[in-house]
């Protein structure tokens, strides 16, 4: 095969045809020139955005805690979930414990009551020790001392 020659009338063809595109070229300069400005305008506004949202780490970090105690407050409220029940059943015994103490207060007195006229009997044995000051009924000689 023979080795073809150039042409010297197509390097002009050429030229015409880049020339061709240049305005298109201008105009997307242009467009980008346009675009490029706006940069400027959107670091300012970056920047304010940065700055406002700095308390986010904040926010991630406490709930980063809130998430990790999650189980012992889960725990905590099964348990608070049960003090009602709990308050009414010592709220019974309570009841009950106070019932027995006026029961035994009542038994107390009697059992003075009735021990009360065998200290009395007991006191004028001979060789008894002079009656209690805190004995009712009980009246002491004011010359005795």
């Amino acid at each position: 095969m023979a080795k073809r020659l150039p042409n010297p009338l197509g390097a002009p063809a050429e030229l015409a045809g880049a020339l061709r595109v240049l305005p298109k070229i201008a105009e997307n300069t242009r467009s980008m020139a346009h675009d490029t400005k706006a940069l400027a305008d959107l670091k300012r506004d970056m920047a304010a955005v940065a700055e406002r949202t700095e308390g986010i780490t904040t926010m991630d970090a406490r709930m980063s805690n809130i998430e990790a105690t999650m189980p012992v407050l889960v725990d905590v409220q099964r348990d608070l979930a049960m003090v009602p029940e709990i308050i009414a059943r010592l709220d019974e015994r309570i009841s009950r414990l106070s019932i027995l103490l006026e029961e035994l207060s009542q038994s107390v007195e009697g059992l003075q009551r009735s021990i009360t006229p065998l200290g009395r009997l007991a006191g004028r044995l001979p060789g008894a020790s002079k009656p209690a000051r805190h004995e009712p009924g009980v009246e002491r000689d004011p010359r005795a001392r």
